[in-house]
């Protein structure tokens, strides 16, 4: 325990993570302080939930809106990429640049330095100073792959209490020892900002809306209509609306054409990806591969919930970032991420292209 309580602000939703992770700051003699940002301030149940665990916890919380901010980074890419027939992954873009900004805006404001979420992951030092993510303890609920684009400065001033724990059930039987009243809360969905009804119904409320096209193989054939290219993704077997007499899978979307390319499963796998807009911990954001990072042997995760593959990383000339995968990698989706580890370390990734 500190003779004098350091002040932390810590991201603040109300659940179960978020929760402990202020419990456990509390322990090794932190002076809390909550965030809660309001995505969307008309939709109160959210903020109503976070004020009464906050008073539980008997713990100062600050209501901050970024629905604007929110808004014009997040939503407009999670649109603007369903447009072009990729699949996004709208918490990458807002960790960066919604929530870990205004934690760190906010506790600059406030004159506190060190900030925390209750994200699954951990930070390490390397020899050189250098600070990088690390896998969460819990590979199940590590959240790691979410967290890539955070800079190093935002590394220096960030705690994740929960990167040590084994498994969410100990949270949850450490909630119920403090007496937290949330200690069997349900997981947040995992589209925050669609609090009903399908993505596809909130993408047409938002002017994205569907045009429907023909289902082809790859030798140009036309096998029938889609309904609009927002509702696939490669991979995606199931919700086609075709029936072929055999297993049909979108293998590719090519929106300039408004076209969904079917075809078997083998056709889904791939031995390598060109990336977008690479992002290293050590470097920032980069157009050229790193003279480290060339051939380098890395595990790299293609969507957060897959195992992660052996690869290693290449660029020739003016050509994007490449990944080069031992084993070819089933149905990577334009628009992911393909993150990358050297054992535990997360060292930097990129979008598909």
């Amino acid at each position: 325990m500190r003779k004098t309580a350091e002040r932390i602000l810590v991201g603040f939703s109300g659940g179960a993570d978020s929760t402990a992770a202020v419990l456990l700051l509390r322990e090794q003699g932190w002076d809390v302080t909550g965030l809660h940002f309001l995505v969307d301030p008309a939709e109160k149940s959210a903020s109503v939930t976070a004020e009464k665990i906050a008073d539980a916890l008997e713990m100062p919380l600050i209501l901050k809106d970024v629905s604007k901010r929110f808004d014009d980074i997040v939503i407009r890419n999670f649109c603007l990429e369903y447009r072009a027939g990729r699949t996004p992954n709208p918490c990458i873009l807002c960790n960066p640049s919604v929530k870990f900004h205004v934690l760190c805006e906010e506790a600059d404001r406030m004159g506190i330095f060190h900030i925390a979420t209750g994200h699954y992951a951990r930070i390490h030092q390397d020899p050189k100073g250098n600070l990088f993510i690390k896998k969460g303890a819990d590979s199940k609920k590590d959240q790691s792959y979410m967290l890539y684009r955070l800079t190093k400065d935002v590394l220096a001033r960030t705690l994740f209490p929960l990167g040590g724990v084994d498994s969410k059930e100990e949270i949850r039987r450490y909630l119920e020892e403090c007496g937290a009243p949330n200690a069997r809360s349900e997981d947040s969905q995992d589209i925050c900002f669609i609090q009903s009804g399908s993505y596809q119904e909130f993408l047409k409320e938002r002017g994205v809306v569907p045009v429907p096209g023909p289902f082809k193989d790859r030798n140009g054939k036309i096998l029938g209509m889609h309904g609009g290219i927002q509702s696939y993704t490669p991979g995606q077997r199931k919700g086609l609306g075709i029936a072929l007499g055999r297993p049909a899978y979108v293998v590719d979307i090519d929106s300039n054409k408004n076209t969904v390319i079917l075809g078997a499963e083998e056709e889904l796998y791939r031995n390598r990806v060109e990336l977008r807009d690479a992002f290293f911990t050590v470097h920032g954001s980069v157009d050229v591969l790193p003279e480290a990072y060339r051939d380098l042997p890395v595990e790299v995760k293609l969507r957060y919930t897959v195992k992660g593959a052996e690869a290693v990383l290449r660029q020739e000339g003016d050509s994007p970032i490449t990944v080069l995968f031992g084993r070819p990698q089933r149905a990577p989706a334009p628009g992911q991420s393909a993150v990358f580890y050297v054992k535990d370390l997360l060292i930097g990734g990129g979008c598909i292209l």
